[in-house]
């Protein structure tokens, strides 16, 4: 399989000979090997003759050749291959899911990973609509799992039948091949976005290129994971989800044949984009790593791209990776015209129309942020003074006032941690406040340890 400009296709190919053969460059270099190619195809060709080799499939995905589309369907099939006493496939049909809702046949672990895990899907266009099986699939996984080909409990096996059978009722829809229109002008921009659930973690990326009368938009690939069972928060799924946007960016930069003008970065969670801006320093370390890692991939890009910008914000009603988070998309929904397909409809308008925000309100998520303790404390000790000069208090007086200064110093420090936006800037805040203290009228200044 291989791909380029009409010009190049046409140069590859040649002109068709009487015996279907072509006389391009690729079969001139493979005949002088003694080797011919098998046949030869364009995208768009409509003669039903040209098709048939294809058998309706390129690279494991179904495919119509006339109208140069993928086709976005789940098979209904299960491969029993390795399994005790089981054929190699069999249909998922009706009939077969309504035995196995009346406990006639057995639906087991195995069962279920191998149909959820079976379907090729490597663009991630089919994201959504599996959702549910692997969530249906993760609760099968804890200690009060039972053995992979044991039978699955009553409750387990009506929610799988069910979902199978709405799968099973579902046709498939149409998805264009080519990202790059017809009448394409200068360089693409990718737009990528993410958003995350207590369920599951979406990235999708798109491909945005003006046209001399429009401008044209479609999904590149996307990616869907499902969140873990234990330990996991809506912020930490959040900044994940951007990590994941951040790799799927890299990897597509990479990987595509065109020149990326500019590349953009979104979510919808406020206090994300606000971790983005403190240092590591500040943070815990789940989300110090991710956003050392999402930095690091920036600057990357930067030298692979015309414009690399910062993570924005973008409301939740215009985050098409929204989609990829909830439960019960139905394949219909991923169909031409949609918001996954197309992604939201401001991408058609010019950059600075977007209605994305750099630095939106909010602060990063409590969990995120490493907590700051200082300790102060006066003691009578104390009292033999600061810098050398004696105090003639008693022991109970300076007692009292150590503690009062300790604790508007507790206070000049929370202050300075919370809005300052370097540790070492609170720090010298904090060397002042003690030196004014030292020099001015106070007898007694409270040391930290």
């Amino acid at each position: 399989v291989a791909g380029g400009s009409r010009e190049n296709v046409t140069r590859m190919m040649g002109q068709e000979l009487e015996d279907g053969s072509y006389n391009g460059t690729l079969p001139t270099m493979l005949g002088k090997f003694g080797l011919k190619p098998k046949f030869m195809v364009r995208t768009g060709d409509s003669r039903p003759e040209k098709a048939e080799p294809l058998g309706g499939k390129v690279l494991g995905m179904d495919y119509r050749l006339a109208q140069d589309e993928f086709v976005l369907k789940v098979p209904m099939k299960l491969h029993l291959k390795g399994m005790p006493r089981q054929k190699e496939e069999v249909i998922l049909n009706q009939y077969f899911l309504e035995a196995i809702r009346r406990g006639e046949r057995k639906f087991t672990r195995r069962m279920a990973l191998s149909f959820t895990m079976g379907t090729f899907d490597p663009l991630g266009y089919l994201g959504p609509a599996i959702l549910p099986g692997k969530l249906l699939l993760r609760r099968l996984y804890g200690e009060e799992a039972g053995s992979w080909d044991q039978d699955l409990p009553r409750l387990e096996r009506e929610q799988w039948v069910s979902w199978l059978l709405s799968l099973a009722r579902e046709e498939g829809v149409n998805l264009k091949r080519s990202v790059r229109p017809t009448g394409a002008v200068g360089n693409p921009t990718l737009a990528g976005f993410s958003d995350a659930s207590t369920n599951a973690i979406c990235a999708v990326l798109y491909v945005v290129w003006p046209t001399k009368e429009d401008v044209h938009t479609g999904i590149l690939l996307s990616k869907v994971r499902v969140t873990p069972r234990q330990g996991g928060t809506v912020p930490r799924a959040e900044l994940q989800g951007m990590v994941i946007l951040s790799r799927l960016t890299s990897l597509a930069v990479r990987a595509v044949s065109f020149k990326c003008g500019r590349v953009t970065q979104s979510t919808d969670s406020a206090s994300c984009v606000a971790a983005l801006r403190r240092s590591g320093a500040e943070l815990q370390p789940y989300f110090a790593n991710r956003v050392a890692e999402i930095s690091h991939t920036r600057k990357e890009l930067e030298k692979l791209v015309e414009t690399m910008e910062e993570f924005t914000h973008v409301g939740g009603s215009s985050n098409p990776a929204d989609v990829g988070t909830r439960t019960g998309v139905r394949i219909q929904e991923l169909g031409p015209g949609s918001m996954w397909q197309e992604g939201p409809i401001f991408l058609k308008s010019p950059r600075n129309d977007w209605p994305l925000q750099r630095s939106p309100p909010g602060t990063a998520p409590k969990e995120a942020v490493r907590e700051r303790r200082l300790d102060c404390w006066g003691s009578t000790a104390a009292a033999r003074g600061v810098h050398g000069k004696q105090v003639q208090e008693r022991p109970e007086e300076v007692s009292g006032k150590a503690k009062e200064v300790s604790l508007k110093l507790l206070e000049v420090a929370r202050e300075s941690l919370e809005n300052s936006s370097s540790w070492s800037r609170a720090q010298g805040a904090l060397a002042r406040y003690l030196r004014a203290a030292s020099s001015g009228s106070r007898d007694l200044v409270p040391m930290a340890p």
